[in-house]
């Protein structure tokens, strides 16, 4: 089981890879996207649902991704306001909102590549 949210944690180090599960408790916020690449306004979308339910993330594959979904499964498990991360899974959450193809036009103008 997970420590609650905004728990003190004894531990120096919290390691949030804990998070990362194969399947989800019943009962969850799911919460799905690609997080390809994570972005400030994924966190601010998230934290926006409320702390009524746990939050559960689903990672999804882009297309064409920039990392592996493991490395994002990661990161989504270092957001404050997540409880659980699931790489893959059934489709039934709500989607953030993601405009992939526009943000990767903005890193490859200002990067030329």
């Amino acid at each position: 089981m997970l420590p609650p949210k905004h728990s003190t944690c004894s531990n120096s180090r919290l390691d949030t890879r804990t998070k990362i599960v194969e399947s989800l408790p019943e009962d969850c916020d799911i919460v799905e996207g690609c997080f390809d690449p994570l972005l400030a306004t994924h966190a601010e979308q998230i934290a926006a649902i409320g702390e009524s339910k746990p939050i559960a993330v689903i990672i999804r594959d882009p297309e064409s991704p920039l990392l592996e979904a493991r490395a994002r499964a990661e990161l989504a498990a270092g957001m404050r306001d997540v409880d659980y991360v699931l790489i893959g899974g059934p489709l039934k959450g709500r989607v953030l909102t993601e405009d992939r193809d526009e943000l990767m036009r903005v890193i490859r103008a200002k990067h030329g590549k």
